[in-house]
């Protein structure tokens, strides 16, 4: 993991076992464009096999995965499901559903996601770009994973 930190932004670097690289990017601070220009908070995941970009205050997902043309999933009519106390703020559907997931896992309906694996995993992320970011110097997850007794998880 390593941190590139210009003015109010980072971007980070996670190569995997296999070689594969993610970059993880996030902009604070900075003046935002529009929304219907470039939506404040979205997820690109781009691999060997397609891409797919989804748009949170859009309410849009948007993918091309090999052997199927470019798609877009509009979201749009749970906008009142999604923004029902403040518009682009607080997204009270999107709480509903982690904890309708939790609890519907606790009753044995369906498998927890994130397992505990792969939460630690993602914790591990979080706390290699905080000390990247700290140090400006790269991070080893599996080092770190190692330095608190975690690994096996690796």
């Amino acid at each position: 993991m390593h941190c590139v930190r210009p003015r109010h932004a980072a971007r980070h670097r996670a190569p995997g076992p296999d070689g594969a690289v993610g970059v993880i990017n996030g902009d604070y601070g900075c003046p935002e464009l529009p929304w219907e220009g470039r939506d404040c908070v979205e997820c690109a995941v781009r691999g060997d096999s397609g891409s797919s970009l989804a748009k949170f205050t859009q309410l849009t997902y948007h993918r091309r995965f090999a052997g199927e043309g470019a798609r877009t999933h509009d979201f749009r009519f749970e906008a009142p499901y999604y923004w029902r106390f403040a518009p682009y703020h607080y997204h009270a559907g999107e709480v509903q559903n982690y904890l309708e997931h939790f609890a519907s896992s606790l009753r044995g309906d369906t498998d927890l996601s994130p397992d505990l694996d792969e939460g630690i995993r993602g914790i591990a992320l979080l706390e290699a770009i905080r000390l990247s970011i700290a140090s400006g110097q790269p991070v080893q997850i599996p080092a770190l994973l190692a330095a608190h007794g975690l690994g096996d998880i690796a």
